[in-house]
């Protein structure tokens, strides 16, 4: 990818997009909507490909386009460490593992 053109502004970090600057809280965040902004045409042509090449069509070939670009995206992000899991989806995360336990919901 070309050099980034991020940019730190009182704390937070900028960064010019197809509709304008946007401020992100993190610079990982901003490296990230860059990422796909510039390089999002080549991933989804990329995925494209890919769905062809398999045969896949209709939904399935969306669902899989979606997860081959998101895939790229990590990869020229650099692999970086999983997103930690807000409050809301954490508790969601132990419902459904509370499920799966009792093989039934509590109410």
């Amino acid at each position: 990818m070309s050099q980034s053109q991020i940019v730190e502004v009182f704390g937070k970090f900028a960064v010019s997009l197809e509709d304008g600057p946007k401020l992100f809280d993190t610079l990982a965040e901003a490296e990230a909507a860059e990422t796909q902004f510039l390089k999002g045409a080549e991933f989804r042509e990329a995925a494209a490909g890919f769905n062809a090449y398999a045969g896949y069509e209709g939904k399935n070939a969306k669902g899989k386009a979606n997860v081959i670009v998101a895939f790229l995206e990590w990869e020229a992000l650099g692999r970086p460490e999983a997103k930690p899991v807000a409050e809301e989806e954490a508790a969601e995360v132990a419902e459904t593992e509370e499920v799966a336990d009792n093989g039934h919901v509590d109410f």
